[in-house]
């Protein structure tokens, strides 16, 4: 750690010009003391500081390099996630990607699934997501029902969508799938119950954007039974 951090000062500037901040408030606290000047005593202030913020920047950088996960670690958080979802009593299916260190599908007793993974260009996350992909009759019945009623839904999804506070997109036209992300950083990754705050936030964005979008298809009155879940998750573009 010692030599880490060593590494580190040696190719930051601004962690030099910190330094030289505090040997300025080591030489203006010895002046002040002595002879108490208004100068010494300004430059002691000023070093002082120096000497908090490069204590903040160096802590700051250490900490970015412990929390950014090795492929080892990784593998062990891959563990630990199966662990955790195997004791909530809930159902995993890996999810195969090559552009993540693990993937995989969490599904509850209500068939509902979010995709949980760390993304190799993402290791300092854990990125969650959920979705509606339409089937070509579904898509059909979107554009048969009242466009003005379709628009309306797609505003009130994303203002939904926006109030949960998840990553949302509505692609297709009129729509053809939505997407719903998250991203939890790995050391509240630790803490179960921020874990599933997030897990539940993405799961109550799917049921409000099935309702949103069945209350739709039914107000436009297609004359064909409407059932009580669209489409399925979509295999790519989630995360």
């Amino acid at each position: 750690m010692i030599r880490r951090l060593i590494e580190q000062i040696s190719v930051n500037i601004f962690a030099w010009i910190l330094i030289v901040l505090a040997s300025a408030a080591v030489v203006g606290v010895g002046g002040a003391l002595v002879s108490w000047a208004w100068p010494l005593v300004v430059i002691a202030v000023i070093g002082m500081i120096g000497i908090g913020l490069f204590a903040v920047n160096q802590f700051k950088q250490l900490r970015i390099s412990l929390v950014v996960p090795s492929k080892e670690s990784s593998e062990k958080l891959g563990a630990r996630m199966h662990d955790w979802v195997y004791s909530q009593g809930l159902t995993i299916t890996n999810a195969s990607m090559s552009s993540a260190h693990f993937g995989m599908w969490v599904t509850d007793s209500d068939s509902r699934s979010v995709l949980i993974a760390q993304m190799k260009d993402q290791e300092e996350y854990l990125n969650l997501g959920s979705g509606i992909l339409l089937s070509n009759e579904e898509k059909s019945w979107f554009e048969a029902a009242d466009q003005s009623l379709v628009s309306s839904m797609r505003e009130e999804i994303g203002i939904a969508l926006l109030q949960l506070g998840v990553f949302y997109e509505i692609t297709g036209s009129p729509i053809e799938k939505v997407t719903i992300s998250e991203y939890v950083r790995i050391d509240d990754v630790l803490n179960s119950h921020i874990l599933n705050q997030y897990i539940n936030r993405i799961r109550r964005a799917h049921a409000l954007t099935q309702q949103l979008m069945i209350r739709t298809l039914r107000m436009s009155g297609l004359g064909s039974p409407i059932p009580d879940r669209l489409g399925s998750q979509p295999e790519e573009g989630l995360l």
